[in-house]
């Protein structure tokens, strides 16, 4: 076996360890997996080798060598056997050259050029990359499944959703599910990659949009690569961490969608402290001659409203106030409701809840506290609520959820 590989062409590469601004940019995880004009950047790097004929990929790697194993498996997918050797630095081409097992026909890459193309550096700082997806957008974008040149210049992924009303300025790229919305500008030299959300009047031009990454309304980009994280402007090659949601945030969701047994158990001692609820609802329904209850559906996850899991819950007609949800507490019983999330809709309401941005409102499960009611929001639920709800359930920060809890019981005693 040895001896076979020894006859295999072979490319030792050396994938990059930190560069400052860059690796900040993705939270920490290995330069190499970064999406490069539409999938992982090593994901070109070896669809590039093997179309150059090499048989045999050494990856030399410092950063999270487990990681980049578990994307790359044995080189099945690209037609070659790779192997990922952990090194405790990262080594130049020099040192590689030096290793015993490294033949003299070896190819030994450095990270700093994109494969095959020599002159275009990638890694050797934020300019350089921003600036290797202008040179090479065309060239790696054509060569893809999946994409497609809608007019001249312009490229765009698979389930890319893009306004009417939205400017496209070649050359730029919108990544695979990735949405523009109503006015947005996304100019020269834009490169959106995947899952990502430019809301409506939003501006970009000379500037990269990382994989799950929000822009909000009206914001302007220029210069400069976004992320989730932060912004980093490629010219001056500073870093700024944005902290405001509405600018910019990041669409990876973190938060468990389960409810906990202490919940459970809180909801238990409401329901018992305050049962004389019953007895009022139950006295104001007859009085009125209403019915006791109502009985609603409630949408659990965002798959098409038709395909959706549900849950029925009721609420008590003759309350016009908060009071109104007591009964949602038996779903937080359930483990189906939560105390703070986001508002429970109908499958009807769900079906009207189209982009990406807005689908974000069922990563938190339906709750008694509500983030849009928090801010003032009241059903039917427009577009601030969907706003306030998406952004809640990015990031829901304990503040946050203090803030919601406060509001609804301040509702209730009032």
């Amino acid at each position: 076996h040895i001896w076979e590989r020894r006859g295999m062409k072979t490319c030792y590469f050396i994938c990059p360890d930190q560069r400052h601004g860059l690796s900040e940019l993705d939270d920490g995880n290995p330069l190499i997996l970064s999406h490069f004009l539409g999938k992982a950047y090593i994901d070109h790097v070896i669809h590039a080798l093997a179309a150059d004929g090499y048989r045999r990929v050494i990856l030399m790697v410092a950063a999270a060598p487990n990681k980049i194993r578990e994307f790359v498996g044995d080189g099945f997918t690209w037609g070659v056997d790779i192997e990922v050797q952990s090194v405790a630095s990262e080594p130049s081409v020099a040192e590689v050259r030096t290793l015993e097992f490294v033949a003299k026909e070896d190819q030994v890459l450095s990270p700093q050029s994109f494969p095959l193309a020599s002159g275009i550096p990638v890694f050797l700082s934020s300019a350089a990359w921003f600036q290797a997806h202008v040179s090479l957008y065309s060239h790696l974008l054509k060569n893809q499944l999946n994409v497609r040149e809608i007019q001249p210049g312009v490229w765009a992924g698979i389930h890319t959703r893009i306004a009417p009303t939205a400017v496209l300025e070649p050359p730029c790229w919108i990544g695979h599910h990735s949405l523009v919305g109503a006015h947005a500008k996304v100019l020269a030299n834009s490169f959106i990659e995947n899952n990502v959300i430019i809301d409506d009047y939003a501006s970009i031009r000379n500037s990269v949009v990382c994989s799950d990454t929000y822009l909000g309304k009206m914001t302007n980009l220029e210069n400069s690569i976004a992320s989730g994280v932060g912004i980093l402007n490629h010219q001056r090659n500073s870093f700024v961490k944005v902290v405001d949601d509405f600018l910019l945030s990041n669409l990876k969701n973190e938060y468990a969608y389960q409810i906990s047994f202490s919940d459970r158990l809180v909801a238990v001692i409401a329901i018992a402290l305050t049962f004389p609820v019953v007895a009022i609802a139950y006295l104001f329904s007859f009085l009125r001659g209403q019915p006791f209850y109502e009985v609603h559906r409630a949408v659990l996850n965002s798959n098409e409203a038709s395909q959706a899991s549900c849950v029925h819950y009721i609420e008590f007609s003759a309350f016009r106030s908060i009071w109104k949800y007591w009964p949602r507490m038996l779903r937080i019983v359930t483990g189906h409701f939560a105390w703070v999330g986001n508002p429970p809709l109908s499958p009807d309401e769900a079906a009207t809840f189209t982009s990406e941005f807005e689908k974000l409102w069922f990563k938190v499960p339906p709750a008694l506290f509500t983030s849009p009611e928090a801010e003032g929001c009241r059903s039917p639920w427009g577009d601030q609520a969907r706003a306030h709800a998406a952004l809640f359930a990015v990031k829901p920060t304990l503040l946050w959820k203090r803030n919601i809890i406060l509001s609804g019981l301040k509702r209730m005693l009032k």
